[in-house]
C-alpha cells in the first residue's frame, strides 16, 4: 500500500501531465525545469532592481550547490518547492515596492501552491501574511489581507481538504492527538516523528545552532550518500557567502534584501529546531544567493572604484597647472582687452566696419573672460569633491 497516500500532492500532478505520454523517467524533466526556472527567476530579479552581474552570480550560486543539481535530476518534490516559494517572496517584495495588487495576488496563488506541495511551505504562508498584515495595517489597506487569505486558502485547500475527507486531519499525521490517528498506527506516527524530529539532529542547542555554517558544510550527512562525488550537499563558497551577506543585509539600507535576509534567517530557525533534513533547507537557497550576489557585486564595485580614485598628488598637480593655465589666459586677456579699450577710444579714427570688428573682438574677449571664470568654479568644486572622497 501507499505509506503517504495523502500528503499534498501539487508536485506529484506535475510529475504526472509528461508521464501520460511518455515514461516516468520524464518526471525528471519536470524537476530539471523547475531549478531552471528558479535561476531565470534570480537572473530577472536581481537584473531588474540591482545589476546584470548580480542576477547572473545568483544563479550561479543557487546551482554549484549539489543537492539543487541533484534536486533537478530526480522526482523529489523538494524542486518545486524550490521555484514557487521563490516567486512567492520575490512577488511579495515587489508588491511592498508598489502596492500593486497583481503582486500580491501571484504571491498567494504560489505561496498556497508550495503549501500544496509540501507541509513545511505552511511556514512560508504564516510569515508572508503576518508582512501582509503589518504592511495593510501601516498603509490602512485592510482589503490586502483579505486577498491574501483568499487566494492562499483556495490555492492551498484542494489537498487539505483531501486530507480530511479521508483521515479527519487536515495536515495528516501531525497533530493526531488532537484530530486522531485514523489510517496509520501509534507506532508509525512515532516513528514518522522520531525520522523527521529526532534522527536528523545530535543537539539543538544555541551552540549548535551557532556552529551550523560549519557543520553544513562538514557534517556527514548520512541521508546524501549517494553524492558520493562531493564532500558537502551544499556548496561551501555559497554557505560561507550567504552568512556573510546577513550582515551585508543589515548595515546596506535596502529594504528587499532584509526582507530576504529575515526571511532565510527565520526559515533557518525553524528548520533547525523541528526537521533539520538538509533536502528540507534547500527553499531558502534561491532567496539567500540573491542578497549574497548583491553583496559580492556591491564589494567588487566598490574595491573598482577604489583603484580608479586619482591620488592626491596627481589632484593637486591637476590644481596647480589648471591654475596656471587660467593666470596665463588672465593675462592674455587683460592685455587684449587693455588694447582694444585704447583703440575704441579713439574710435572716430576708424570706419564703421572696422569699429564693427573691433567691437566683435571685444565680445568674444568678455565671454572668453566669463568661461574662464567658469573654468575656475569648475575646478574649485571639483577639488573640493575628490578632496572629500580621499578623506572617506
Amino acid at each position: 500500500y501507499l505509506r503517504y497516500a495523502v500528503f499534498p500532492r501539487n508536485m506529484e500532478m506535475l510529475f504526472l501531465m509528461p508521464m501520460l505520454f511518455f515514461s516516468n523517467i520524464s518526471a525528471h524533466f519536470v524537476s530539471f525545469l523547475v531549478v531552471f526556472y528558479t535561476s531565470i527567476t534570480l537572473y530577472i530579479f536581481c537584473k531588474r532592481h540591482y545589476t546584470k552581474e548580480s542576477g547572473m552570480l545568483s544563479a550561479a550560486l543557487l546551482i554549484s550547490n549539489p543537492i539543487v543539481l541533484w534536486l533537478g535530476s530526480v522526482g523529489y518534490v523538494d524542486a518545486g518547492l524550490i521555484l514557487f516559494v521563490t516567486i512567492a517572496v520575490i512577488s511579495l517584495i515587489e508588491w511592498l515596492k508598489t502596492m500593486d495588487n497583481k503582486w500580491l495576488a501571484i504571491s498567494s496563488i504560489t505561496v498556497g501552491f508550495a503549501a500544496g506541495i509540501k507541509y513545511s511551505a505552511l511556514f512560508f504562508v504564516f510569515l508572508i501574511f503576518t508582512i501582509v498584515i503589518y504592511k495593510s495595517i501601516k498603509e490602512r489597506n485592510y482589503k490586502s489581507i483579505y486577498l491574501f487569505l483568499a487566494l492562499s486558502i483556495l490555492s492551498l485547500l484542494p489537498w487539505y481538504a483531501f486530507n480530511y475527507y479521508y483521515t479527519g486531519n487536515p495536515v495528516w499525521p501531525f497533530f493526531s492527538k488532537i484530530f486522531g490517528i485514523k489510517i496509520w498506527s501509534s507506532n508509525d506516527i512515532k516513528s514518522q516523528l522520531f525520522d523527521l524530529v529526532k534522527a536528523n539532529s545530535s543537539s539543538k542547542t544555541i551552540v549548535s545552532f551557532i556552529q551550523l555554517p560549519w557543520n553544513l558544510i562538514f557534517k556527514n550527512w548520512s541521508e546524501y550518500k549517494f553524492l558520493t562525488e562531493v564532500p558537502s550537499p551544499l556548496s561551501p563558497l555559497f554557505i560561507g557567502i550567504s552568512f556573510l551577506s546577513y550582515i551585508f543585509a543589515l548595515l546596506k539600507k535596502d529594504n528587499a534584501l532584509r526582507i530576504l535576509a529575515l526571511i532565510g534567517f527565520l526559515y533557518t530557525l525553524f528548520w533547525f529546531f523541528t526537521a533539520p533534513i538538509i533536502r528540507y533547507f534547500v527553499p531558502i537557497i534561491p532567496l539567500l544567493s540573491i542578497v549574497a550576489a548583491v553583496m559580492v557585486v556591491d564589494f567588487l564595485t566598490k574595491i573598482k572604484l577604489n583603484n580608479q580614485i586619482i591620488p592626491h598628488s596627481t589632484i593637486d598637480k591637476i590644481s596647480e597647472e589648471t591654475a596656471e593655465v587660467i593666470h596665463g589666459i588672465n593675462n592674455s586677456l587683460s592685455i587684449i582687452l587693455g588694447n582694444l579699450q585704447c583703440l575704441l577710444i579713439g574710435k572716430n579714427e576708424f570706419n564703421q566696419k572696422t569699429l564693427s570688428r573691433l567691437k566683435r573682438i571685444e565680445v568674444a574677449a568678455k565671454k572668453v573672460a566669463d568661461s574662464n571664470m567658469q573654468i575656475i568654479n569648475l575646478n574649485s568644486i571639483v577639488n573640493e569633491n575628490m578632496k572629500e572622497k580621499l578623506q572617506h
